[in-house]
């Protein structure tokens, strides 16, 4: 891990949270 950069991660994170928010099921990871 840490081989991703930080703006990669951040647009992960984000996708990943507004995915969340949509299907309205937060990550257990």
């Amino acid at each position: 891990k840490g081989y991703l950069k930080e703006s990669q991660l951040k647009h992960i994170f984000d996708f990943a949270y507004e995915y969340a928010s949509d299907s309205g099921n937060v990550p257990s990871c």
